[in-house]
């Protein structure tokens, strides 16, 4: 099965979906990303398609995948509904889209913004990492699937879990730890970690533990089974 990354970043989740069998191809933006998605993916031996590219305009053909997944993608991007046609160009009928996003409430704005972007105490994420007024209400979304012709299929909050204070400070402590070590593996060295994109490496870090902040299921949630309509 054809697989597409669509802002794949450094290629975390490309890594372990290629592990359980599926043939995948990665996309992001950044060139440095993707610099450190191909070194790590040869290191370790897996075969991934790395490519540099928009998701506003993806470099594939019409229904080349049978599925598609974006992860903490949607709330970056400009021009959302163009993001979706695109993956709706690409998707074979009846492909899968899975992905998650960030619900525009109070709660997202304290949480994701202020406590671990603004606040210095809690910070784990640079000042400009996400913008509150990108994030994505589930009704707004799935009107946008509509529109570019996807069926959504499910939508799920995700609860809270554990103490989330306990896992700030766990993940302070790794990004620090882990930007330092993949700083080395970016094309002119540690120095280009403070450039724009360093976004995109601190998601490659530290997206294992953030997968356990998610909080509130009408502040986090995800599409499973969004699918393009059969032939």
């Amino acid at each position: 099965m054809r697989v597409l990354d669509l802002g794949c970043g450094g290629g975390l989740v490309a890594e372990e979906m290629a592990r359980l069998g599926y043939c995948l191809t990665g996309i992001d933006p950044s060139e440095r990303s993707i610099a450190v998605a191909r070194a790590h993916a040869q290191t370790i031996g897996v075969a991934i398609d790395y490519r540099s590219g928009a998701g506003e305009a993806l470099p594939f053909g019409a229904a080349t995948f049978e599925a598609a997944y974006c992860l903490d993608v949607l709330e970056h991007v400009s021009a959302v509904e163009k993001v979706l046609s695109e993956i709706r160009r690409v998707l074979k009928p009846e492909g899968l889209f899975v992905f998650d996003t960030i619900n525009r409430t109070w709660f997202s704005k304290l949480f994701s913004i202020k406590i671990m972007q603004n606040w210095q105490a809690t910070s784990v994420l640079p000042p400009d990492f996400h913008v509150w007024d990108k994030f994505i209400k589930p009704t707004e979304l799935k009107a946008m699937l509509v529109r570019q012709g996807l069926e959504p299929q499910e939508f799920v909050g995700l609860p809270a879990r554990g103490n989330p204070l306990k896992h700030i400070r766990m993940l302070r402590k790794r990004t620090g730890r882990d930007l330092c070590r993949r700083a080395r593996e970016l094309p002119g060295g540690p120095p280009g970690v403070r450039e724009e994109h360093v976004g995109d490496v601190c998601r490659f870090c530290a997206e294992g533990e953030r997968l356990r902040l998610r909080r509130g299921r009408d502040t986090f949630r995800r599409a499973a089974g969004c699918r393009s309509p059969s032939s």
